[in-house]
């Protein structure tokens, strides 16, 4: 007797629960048995659009899956830093993971689309899982199908301030339990930016010239991939002139991307860049809560408004 039903049978079974009629995007934890690491899953789909399911694993990736639905964390940053298993409905599919659907006997769901079965490794591109990963997503579809069919999932939506809602799966023969209870979020160390800016460093592009338009500076992930993995830009424009100022891939993997990052924004200070244009702005404006987390306190420093 097989242990858990083929993927195709579970991913039709998810979307035609409609887990997303009874809870919103808020995650909530999967405990499965024999394994020491809850994982947290978030339905997609309440807003009536990009019906799906995201799922993490581990205390700090739900700190960052957290953060990111309340917009409290970087989106780029979260997405590009968690290991990510995501099941998704698609108008059309890239050519990996149509073969991978064909190969599956996955089916197109009536109104929504082909299912888009994903995992996304830390600061790579996304893939059709791994053996090991289609079994995860296989114990937890089950387990959140079993959920919505029983309107177990509402429990998730009273919420509580510093606890999250962790489902206890467990599986005797063909007999499935879940059992709800309430844990405490452990707390999540607080950032702290290491300061970049040395005083002789301050004083000298403190010389500069000072320029009244502010730079529109962009921080995001995507686009492009680089040996599998993907780059963040580092994007500055000058608002006024409306040109770039300075266009730089840097790789995540760098153990000194933020550092490689300081310096050459403070290059394009003095003039490296597509302009040749030295000197200070007034202010930045930036989307980028990566960016500002880590460079608003030496950019102060430099009287730049952010």
């Amino acid at each position: 007797m097989k242990r858990h039903r083929p993927l195709s049978e579970l991913i039709e079974a998810f979307f035609a629960a409609q887990p997303w009629r009874q809870i919103g995007n808020q995650p909530f934890g999967l405990a499965l048995a024999n394994d020491p690491l809850a994982y947290f899953a978030s339905i997609m789909g309440s807003g009536g659009m990009e019906h799906g399911l995201f799922m993490v694993k581990g205390w700090e990736s739900y700190h960052l899956l957290r953060g990111m639905l309340k917009r409290e964390v970087d989106e780029n940053t979260a997405r590009q830093g968690i290991e990510l298993l995501s099941v998704s409905a698609e108008t059309e599919l890239p050519p990996r993971m149509s073969e991978y659907a064909r190969r599956k006997g996955l089916k197109e769901i009536p109104h929504l689309g082909w299912p888009m079965v994903a995992i996304k490794r830390p600061h790579q591109v996304s893939e059709p899982p791994d053996p090991a990963g289609e079994r995860i997503l296989c114990r937890c579809l089950e387990a959140l199908v079993h959920l919505a069919q029983t309107g177990q999932l509402q429990l998730a939506r009273r919420g509580r301030r510093k606890a999250v809602l962790v489902f206890e799966v467990k599986k005797k023969g063909p007999t499935l339990s879940v059992l709800p209870s309430w844990k405490p979020i452990p707390t999540s160390p607080p950032l702290t930016p290491l300061p970049r800016l040395t005083e002789g460093f301050r004083e000298r592009l403190s010389r500069l010239p000072r320029l009244s338009m502010p730079y529109l500076i962009g921080f995001d992930a995507g686009g492009i991939a680089i040996a599998g993995e993907i780059p963040r830009m580092l994007l500055i424009y000058d608002a006024e002139r409306d040109k770039i100022v300075l266009g730089e891939f840097v790789l995540p993997s760098e153990p000194d991307m933020l550092e490689k990052t300081f310096r050459l924004l403070t290059a394009a200070f003095e003039g490296v860049n597509l302009l040749q244009q030295r000197g200070i702005p007034a202010e930045i404006q930036t989307d980028s809560k990566l960016f500002y987390d880590h460079f608003k306190g030496d950019l102060s420093r430099l009287g730049i408004r952010l």
